[in-house]
């Protein structure tokens, strides 16, 4: 790994890595990977949580509730 600065924010990176990915650590600990690409006008997002239904309480449905209705 190495680390750079651009525009206030330091991120991770690896040499030689063909997706140019960068990685953020936010204040909040929330890990954030950026990686460009150029060939077309989009973007795609991921959401990865290290929690599930399974841990829900009945009352508050969660994460996959809140998806549901985005």
């Amino acid at each position: 790994w190495k680390e750079a600065s651009e525009g206030g924010y330091t991120y991770k990176y690896v040499t030689n890595d063909p997706t140019h990915s960068r990685f953020y650590k936010l204040k909040n600990g929330l890990t954030v990977i950026l990686s460009p690409t150029k060939k077309e006008p989009r973007i795609q997002t991921y959401i990865a949580t290290k929690a599930g239904s399974k841990t829900d309480p009945k009352d508050h449905t969660g994460l996959a509730h809140y998806l549901e209705h985005m």
